[in-house]
């Protein structure tokens, strides 16, 4: 009696290994398993999701480094994508900061944002707004191009290794703005 009822449990237990196994395989037309694609971190409860795109534009991709969040240096990848956790289960405050850039404050609901999050250049020394002494700033460089192994330029915002007249229509764009011009943002 041990014997069979010791054989019916083994046989339970494979059975629900194998059913538990196939659970975590799709099978192709020609047979062949293959993995069941993994659940992306934006579709997970309280993850935040939004692009950021410079307000030009640009052939470079280099443009996109170098975005953060306030807290999570990490936050935004090299392709300007921003990840971060939504702790108040509603619209959660971010501000985005790159050098060069005016800083942007958002509130970003959980889930993937359609609208990507616009990013105004010219702020070369920080100061919260694009005036006339970032045009002084981005003078004392102005025709100077530079290798890759240089270090970056700050004024050279669309990344083509040279600070020239692109990189002043760039800055014109909104000569005057400040931090509190940028308009509302709306994720969808």
């Amino acid at each position: 009696m041990f014997k069979k009822t010791a054989c019916y449990v083994i046989s339970v237990i494979i059975l629900c290994s194998l059913i538990s196994f196939s659970c975590f395989l799709s099978f192709a037309a020609d047979g062949q398993s293959t993995p069941i694609p993994t659940v992306r971190p934006t579709l997970l409860p309280g993850i935040c999701e939004a692009s950021i795109k410079p307000d030009f534009d640009f052939a470079n991709n280099e443009v996109l480094k170098g975005f953060y969040i306030d807290g999570a240096m990490n936050a935004i990848n090299d392709k300007g994508i921003l990840f971060a956790p939504n702790s108040t289960n509603g619209l959660s405050p971010f501000t985005i900061h790159k050098e060069g850039y005016l800083s942007r404050h958002v509130e970003l609901p959980i889930g993937k944002a359609k609208n990507p999050i616009e990013m105004w250049a010219g702020d070369i020394n920080g100061d919260k707004r694009i005036n006339i002494a970032d045009i002084i700033l981005m003078s004392s460089s102005f025709n100077m191009s530079y290798t890759a192994s240089d270090q970056n330029i700050v004024s050279d915002f669309n990344k083509d290794k040279s600070v020239n007249m692109a990189d002043v229509m760039i800055i014109a764009r909104h000569f005057g703005a400040t931090v509190n011009d940028y308009p509302e943002y709306k994720a969808y």
